[in-house]
């Protein structure tokens, strides 16, 4: 017999693949995996959706971010993780900060193509992620 090819329910990026093991799936980095020289395997983690497997992903895979351009708001959250306010922040509320503030629809904006609802609906996402956004229209 033979078996049925499994499916992720998260699409997976090239290299990457998942092992289920009592229970929990793991994903792996492997470059070349299935043929005769297979490269080296790397643990990602249990979540594909977490930011620390896509930045150990990024690493590995020899993805370089995109290089932050003057007036944009990547530029603008790069200077804010580096600030003194940044480090009197508690761990967890920088790891929740940084979940909410590296999605990168954001990033590429122009700080003077932003509306100020946006900004407002961007500054209520990253303070209170768990609280309702108020809609503009």
């Amino acid at each position: 017999m033979i078996a049925r090819k499994r499916i992720s329910a998260v699409p997976l990026p090239p290299d990457v693949h998942a092992v289920t093991a009592k229970g929990q799936t793991y994903f792996y980095f492997q470059r070349n995996r299935g043929t005769s020289e297979p490269g080296e395997r790397h643990a990602l983690g249990k979540d594909a959706q977490h930011p620390d497997f896509w930045t150990k992903y990024n690493e590995l895979a020899g993805i370089v971010p995109p290089e932050e351009k003057t007036g944009t708001i990547a530029r603008m959250v790069t200077a804010w993780r580096s600030s003194p306010e940044w480090k009197n922040y508690s761990e967890a509320t920088r790891r929740d900060y940084t979940f909410y503030s590296d999605k990168s629809f954001w990033l590429g904006v122009p700080i003077r193509q932003m509306q100020s609802s946006q900004s407002m609906l961007l500054r209520c996402a990253i303070s209170s992620p768990n609280r309702q956004v108020p809609r503009t229209t």
